[in-house]
């Protein structure tokens, strides 16, 4: 959707200040008129005399941009005076709230992003990642228990003896199910996940007894990784970015 006018009297409604605030207050709610989904919310707001938005915890950045009349700004226990073209710029796991001061009603400008929207409607029978590698394991609880011990992957969910779903540290996760394993359908493929800290991670599954291919190295792609084959023989590679590298620096080429 490229384009929405929004006229601010369409939006208008007065109500009570949000968060538990005191007084009345009017609104004018210009980015809920837009058809979603939208990334951020833009409100214009008139605190009447003596009016303020309650203190509350803010999940997110917000600012607080003056248009007209006075009012005091509070975050975290510090308070400051609040004038025509001055705007409050609240951090995220601040409590915060302003209220009106003087004659004027205070004008003015709330905006602040909206929660990101989930990328697929909800399921609690499936991770939520949008790739989900699947394995075949002769047994599936032994490879849960094992791929949990010495990669920390964490076991999600179980079906029966012939299945179970695991999720990944940073949002992945895959799919176990009961088959035969050849080497070489192993050695058609490999397993690349992001890790944080690649020697740690490269620790951990020597301690397992994990077959490792040698320590960690770190590439001219900005790549610090190690391959490994687990208990049933499936290849994996563990990266962690150490440096934002051009693609071209190393002869590759971005598509867009």
């Amino acid at each position: 959707m490229p384009l929405v006018v929004i006229h601010e009297a369409d939006t208008r409604v007065d109500e009570p200040p949000p968060h538990g605030g005191i007084g009345m207050s009017t609104a004018w709610r210009i980015s809920d008129a837009a058809p979603g989904p939208r990334t951020m919310a833009y409100r214009r707001r008139a605190l009447h005399r003596g009016a303020a938005i309650g203190l509350h915890a803010l999940a997110h950045d917000e600012i607080y941009h003056v248009l007209s009349g006075e009012g005091e700004v509070t975050s975290d226990g510090q308070t400051q005076r609040l004038g025509a073209g001055m705007a409050a710029y609240l951090y995220a796991g601040a409590t915060v709230g302003i209220c009106q001061r003087g004659e004027a009603p205070l004008e003015l400008i709330v905006s602040y992003p909206n929660p990101p929207q989930p990328a697929f409607p909800p399921n609690r029978s499936l991770p939520d990642a949008a790739v989900l590698p699947q394995l075949a394991y002769p047994d599936v609880a032994a490879a849960a228990e094992w791929l949990a011990r010495a990669f920390g992957f964490a076991l999600r969910l179980r079906i029966g003896d012939h299945r179970a779903q695991l999720t990944v540290p940073g949002g992945g996760a895959l799919v176990l199910t009961q088959g035969d394993v050849t080497p070489a359908a192993c050695a058609a493929h490999a397993v690349m996940v992001r890790v944080a800290d690649v020697d740690a991670h490269h620790a951990r599954a020597v301690a397992m007894g994990a077959a490792v291919s040698g320590g960690p190295v770190t590439y001219p792609y900005g790549e610090r990784q190690y391959g490994v084959r687990d208990l049933a023989g499936h290849a994996w590679v563990f990266t962690q970015s150490v440096a934002d590298v051009d693609p071209s620096d190393w002869g590759g080429q971005l598509a867009v």
